[in-house]
Formats: C-alpha cells, structure tokens, sequence
C-alpha cells in the first residue's frame, strides 16, 4: 500500500505545544488516538471503511504526516482534505 506524505499549515497557533494540543484534540473528537509528544509521535484514526495510521513530527506551525496504512479506495488527497478540516476547525 503506497505510503502518504502531507504537511498541514496551522497559522493560528502560537508554538509546538498548542499545535499538538490542537491535533490532539481534532484527533480524539474524531476517535483517533494521538501518541507522542510536541516533536513527534504516531496516530490512529477510523474511517467507516476501515482506518488509517501513521507518524507526525511538529515544527512551529505545521503538522507533518507520514501514513503509513490506509484503506485501498481512500486516496491520499482525501486524507490530507479530511485532516486539514480537523485541524483548521
């Protein structure tokens, strides 16, 4: 399965720690589970159609993915799409 790079600018946040606040909390609305700290980490998300999993990393204001599993008719833009809303909500 081809893996997903995606960076999300988040502009509205003032450091690391509330960039990682913010993904936290879009990502356990959402009943993902974000493990790591204010550099990097690993995280889990459902999708009705099966799941997606991956590792972050965080500079000032961006919230860099790798995914490194999803389901086959999900594409990567998609993803990005659907994060990037969590996000930026």
């Amino acid at each position: 399965m081809a893996k997903c790079n995606i960076s999300i600018h988040i502009g509205n946040v003032k450091n690391r720690k509330e960039l990682m606040e913010k993904a936290q909390a879009a990502i356990t609305h959402h009943g993902g589970k974000l493990t790591g700290d204010e550099v990097a980490g690993t995280f889990e998300l459902p999708l009705i159609i099966g799941h997606i999993n991956g590792n972050y990393t965080i500079s000032e204001h961006t919230f860099d993915l790798e995914i490194t599993h999803k389901p086959l008719l999900v594409s990567c833009k998609r993803i990005e799409d659907e994060l990037t809303k969590y996000l930026t909500e």
